[in-house]
């Protein structure tokens, strides 16, 4: 049986959307939308989809989210018999989508039809394929697909890198190509206008991908922000890339207002308080001091390591120095030496993450006896206070953190958020950072607090993640953490804060993001200033 918030749910999109029910199956024109089980995806599609159809009626199709494991393992024939009985009669999820507007499930199922035009390229594929960044830069028919092939196996099997010779592997590139053609043929046989997808990474949002080749609408919709992807800017989460073109148009008054509250907000996160602005956390990592000092007490200057999740999407901003993280990590322990005092800190989020991130850096490390490993639990307030003064991290959010308290980071990534900022070094080469690495002493950083605050302005308030929701501290309170966003209770808290001025206002919001063609939906599509924008959400 369906609960109560689900049905409510479903009943408020068929009141919204029933103006269009008898128009959307005879139209040739189709829009793909992303079938999942998560909730507060279920209402950012919606709310696309109801815009979207204002403007022009389409026919939708819903493509199963794990569409790709299909072509790894058939399916049973429960699994049919579901799918089967699911759309006939809207059971769970199925009634979920049909409440907004769906008109077809894509039954997704290997072919060998597909297998052989995957014959037909495999052999010239494996050939270029001479190292991890061969990989990387893999196009078929011109589409890049090598980034979401490499970071789906690191997914599927928990891998910290690849191994290209390896069969596992080419079983995997070659399924990877079967999917492919599978949707190129999707794309010739339908006039598909729009993509909307949940993320931009991983094999399942290949569908995406090939749509903003072809010039297609393909949107990232999720809770927290709303994307229009294109040939340009092919990652969601990019839009630090504008953020240099956007201050030249704040006015003085309105940036300083918006670095006082940066500075409050951050300054709590540093008191181990856990907010929106970091909204998938569950672990502060600046929490608690330990009784005892954990930092050796010399004079040496003290490094630390901040490791990245191995197999968690390495790729989601594009390129970096090396292949992956684990080339990453590699590199920096090869180049540790006893100069200086090296300590290794993972996120105490990794504890409870899904792959072997913490496992495997406890092996890398005794290739170099001198780092020194800490628990993750560790607050990064004690760090500071016992003496660390440099960071050194890929691409991570503590690029933003350290230099707030006048220390060093360097990256190892110019799709780095932070690439845009002096409060970081940004090596553009393996030889620069291992340069830098050696003589981390004499390096000269400025860190500027203004600068630290601006960055967080720009990325946590005038880009802020209230799209859809009016306040997300709210909700994720509501829900009981973030975990409890992809549950019923967002359900629960949209239909609670629903009403229908509200509901026109977002609606029409949307339609001003699509036809303004920007990157990410923001303050302006709601007709707000931002002096409006931030009284309205952070006073």
């Amino acid at each position: 049986m369906i609960n109560k918030s689900t049905s409510n749910f479903i009943n408020l999109n068929k009141s919204l959307f029933i103006q269009n029910k008898n128009k959307f199956k005879n139209n040739d024109n189709f829009i793909f939308v992303e079938f999942n089980k998560w909730s507060c995806n279920h209402i950012s599609i919606s709310n696309c989809l109801l815009a979207l159809n204002q403007k022009q009626n389409y026919k939708v199709i819903a493509f199963p989210e794990n569409g790709f494991d299909y072509f790894f393992k058939k399916r049973s024939f429960v699994n049919k018999s579901k799918f089967i009985l699911g759309q006939k009669f809207g059971i769970n999820n199925f009634g979920i989508y049909k409440s907004f507007g769906t008109d077809e499930f894509l039954n997704i199922n290997n072919d060998t039809k597909y297998r052989n035009k995957t014959k037909k390229f495999i052999g010239k594929i494996i050939k270029k394929l001479n190292n991890k960044n061969s990989l990387l830069d893999l196009k078929i028919q011109n589409i890049l697909i090598g980034d979401l092939i490499y970071d789906s196996y690191l997914k599927k099997y928990k891998k910290e890198t690849i191994n290209l010779k390896d069969k596992k592997f080419k079983n995997f590139l070659e399924v990877s190509l079967d999917y492919f053609f599978f949707w190129i043929e999707q794309f010739k046989t339908k006039k598909i206008k729009s993509v909307i997808s949940s993320q931009s990474v991983y094999m399942s949002s290949l569908p995406l991908r090939i749509a903003i080749s072809k010039s297609c609408l393909g949107l990232v919709a999720n809770p927290e922000r709303l994307y229009r992807l294109t040939k340009k800017i092919i990652y969601s989460d990019k839009e630090f890339e504008l953020f240099n073109k956007i201050k030249k148009n704040i006015d003085k008054q309105n940036l300083n207002a918006g670095i006082k509250i940066s500075e409050k907000k951050i300054k709590k996160r540093f008191q181990g308080k856990l907010g929106s602005d970091l909204s998938y956390l569950s672990k502060t990592a600046y929490g608690n001091f330990t009784k005892t000092r954990v930092l050796n007490n010399n004079k040496k200057l003290k490094v630390l390591i901040a490791p990245h999740s191995f197999s968690d999407a390495p790729h989601q901003l594009g390129k970096h120095l090396f292949a992956d993280y684990y080339e990453w990590l590699k590199f920096i322990i090869l180049n540790a030496s006893d100069k200086y005092d090296w300590y290794i800190k993972c996120h105490p989020n990794f504890v409870d993450y899904f792959d072997n991130t913490l496992a495997i850096v406890k092996k890398m490390i005794k290739q170099n006896k001198i780092i020194k490993y800490l628990n993750p639990n560790i607050s990064h307030r004690q760090l500071i206070k016992e003496g660390i003064k440099v960071v050194i991290t890929c691409h991570g959010t503590i690029g933003s953190e350290y230099p707030y308290f006048n220390l060093m980071v360097v990256n190892a990534s110019n799709s780095n958020p932070h690439i845009n900022y002096k409060f970081n070094l940004h090596p553009k080469s393996k030889y620069q950072l291992k340069h830098i690495l050696n003589n981390l002493h004499k390096q000269k950083v400025k860190t500027f607090k203004k600068e630290v605050l601006e960055y967080y302005f720009m990325k946590n308030i005038y880009f802020s993640n209230n799209w859809l929701f009016e306040n997300f501290d709210n909700l994720i309170k509501f829900c009981n953490g973030y975990k409890g966003i992809y549950t019923n209770k967002c359900y629960d808290y949209w239909i609670k804060n629903w009403n229908e001025t509200k509901q026109k206002n977002l609606t029409s919001s949307i339609k001003k993001f699509l036809s303004s063609k920007e990157y990410m939906m923001n303050f302006k599509h709601r007709n707000l200033k931002l002096e409006q924008h931030i009284n309205e959400n952070f006073i």
